[in-house]
């Protein structure tokens, strides 16, 4: 470790201006006491001061100077990811690393996956072309490992990424591949024990365990439904991991509770029928709602399912109009507001959530890129991304109060844009 001396003398400097008040109650109590056991209370203080000085040379002289800890983009993290987080350490808990740093883009089309900086006031900068050849679909983070997961199409797996530390770069980990069989929709269980799959193909989740060391993933069960998921293509687990909700499109139209135990999945009766061709799926932070983007519904919108608590059922709430070809919901991480995409106009539908779920007449945003696809926010809340059809990666500020948002930045990749995820 390097001595740093201009740490080592404002240390020092701080701690003689401390110590003056410390030993001067010391004195003060030695009078008081006429001279004796002037440590009875003094010595109390006397021993914080001497906690002090020590934790202070520790870090202020003695500790590894990380000049990345004073790039703007860095300072978003724990001061903590500063001081316990190395350059290079694979397998990081979450609490040592500074999240909201990166934002991964799979392109299914281009066979690629993009890779961002987020800047400090949410631009999208360092952009990185990661080329990954059998069509990177969806796309997650861990929550707590260095790892990125996503879907590939055409070569029937998951694949794992280790994510650089220092600058996000990806390197392949693991391609997984047992009862993967045409992958779409994944989700992660909060506690990021377990991955599911949404197979098109088999019509099967396949249910993998996480290892908690190595983000590797092992088969736990390939759920099938009896043959019942057909068309199956988006999944959410519930936020308190008791729950995961699979949507099955056009023509089957149907949401699909499971109960959850140990990664092992048990259909929750059989499930509730829902507006055409079901094109995502997000949940309230509570999980006490489901919310689904109906693509190609007639009107095009969005609709709520009341979720019982205790039991999963899932009940419909309301279904509400949103811009034409609804493409996805996004729900803010405090659940006040769900964004909806649309992939054919250059408009968001904005909605604010009501405490049992519901959603308020939508709102129309124009935007300056057309054919908003996917979207997500950073863990903050304060920044929202969005990916188009037309080759362009978009971000906004947002507002958490009134659910306004402004354009950052947008960037063209030159390749149509699908799934993202934040980290």
């Amino acid at each position: 470790m390097k001595f740093h001396e201009d740490r080592c003398l404002r240390a020092n400097a701080f701690l003689c201006q401390s110590a003056r008040p410390l030993f001067a109650a010391i004195v003060e109590e030695s009078n008081d006491r006429g001279g004796s056991c002037p440590f009875h209370f003094g010595g109390i203080l006397l021993l914080c001061w001497l906690t002090l000085l020590s934790a202070a040379l520790s870090v202020s002289c003695f500790a590894p100077q990380y000049t990345h800890a004073l790039d703007p983009f860095e300072g978003r993290g724990l001061l903590f990811s500063h001081l316990l987080s190395r350059p290079g350490s694979e397998g990081s808990s979450a609490s040592e690393l500074a999240r909201d740093k990166f934002l991964y883009v799979s392109s299914q089309a281009g066979n690629s996956i993009f890779k961002f900086d987020i800047g400090q006031n949410g631009e999208l900068i360092h952009q990185t072309e990661i080329t990954a050849n059998s069509q990177p679909l969806h796309i997650i983070a861990h929550s707590t490992l260095n790892k990125l997961y996503v879907s590939m199409a055409a070569s029937a797996s998951i694949n794992v990424y280790s994510i650089a530390e220092g600058n996000g770069e990806l390197t392949l980990a693991q391609s997984f591949t047992s009862t993967i069989n045409g992958p779409r929709g994944m989700t992660m269980t909060k506690d990021g024990k377990y991955l599911f799959a949404a197979n098109n193909t088999s019509a099967s989740i396949t249910a993998m365990a996480i290892d908690q060391n190595t983000g590797d993933l092992s088969l736990v069960e390939n759920e099938t439904g009896g043959g019942s998921l057909n068309d199956i293509t988006f999944l959410v687990a519930s936020p308190n991991d008791n729950y995961l909700f699979a949507t099955m499109q056009f023509p089957t139209n149907r949401l699909q509770p499971y109960s959850l135990s140990s990664g092992f999945l048990t259909n929750i009766g059989t499930g509730i029928g829902t507006p055409n061709n079901i094109y995502d799926i997000g949940i309230k932070s509570d999980g006490s709602t489901v919310y689904t983007a109906n693509y190609n519904h007639v009107p095009d919108s969005v609709s709520a399912f009341s979720i019982a608590p205790g039991t999963g059922v899932a009940s419909l709430l309301e279904t509400e109009t949103a811009a034409n070809n609804a493409s996805s919901v996004t729900v803010d991480p405090s659940s006040k507001f769900l964004f909806a995409g649309s992939n054919t106009t250059s408009t968001l539908s904005r909605f604010a959530i009501a405490s049992d779920g519901s959603l308020s007449a939508v709102t129309y945003i124009p935007v300056n890129i057309a054919n908003h696809y996917y979207g997500g926010f950073t863990s903050s809340g304060k920044f929202l991304f969005f990916t188009t059809s037309s080759n362009t990666v978009v971000s906004y500020s947002h507002n958490q109060v009134s659910g306004e948002i402004s354009q950052v930045s947008a960037v063209n990749v030159g390749k149509q844009t699908l799934r993202l995820s934040v980290y």
